[in-house]
């Protein structure tokens, strides 16, 4: 199973307390490796009205996870207050937001 990091992921894992973040930490780098196939992984959970990302639960924190062709890409780390789903949707539709009409401004002047 081959894995990957996306640049987000890593950016939202430096700003996780020391406590979490090793935790995280001990299972992205070093258990998550060991897997021959996704199935494999207990924690996984998949998000619904989803048909490739996932999630995976430690404590107060969620991973979003891509996983496509048994490619695990690591998208997301959330508390779990914040929605993984929310997070990932936006990111797909980010660039969709950008160019709809400004309400304020009709004429887009």
């Amino acid at each position: 199973m081959k894995i990957s990091y996306n640049r987000r992921f890593l950016k939202d894992l430096v700003r996780l307390p020391q406590k979490d973040r090793i935790k995280i930490e001990e299972f992205v780098f070093g258990e998550a490796g060991k897997y021959n196939a996704s199935s494999d992984i207990e924690k996984l959970e998949k998000l619904s009205g989803y048909s490739h990302y996932y999630k995976i639960r430690f404590g107060n924190y969620r991973v979003g996870v891509k996983l496509i062709d048994e490619e695990l890409v690591f998208e997301r780390v959330l508390h779990r207050k914040k929605s993984i789903s929310i997070s990932l949707k936006s990111s797909v539709q980010s660039y969709h937001l950008r160019n709809l009409p400004n309400p304020c401004n009709p004429l887009n002047l």
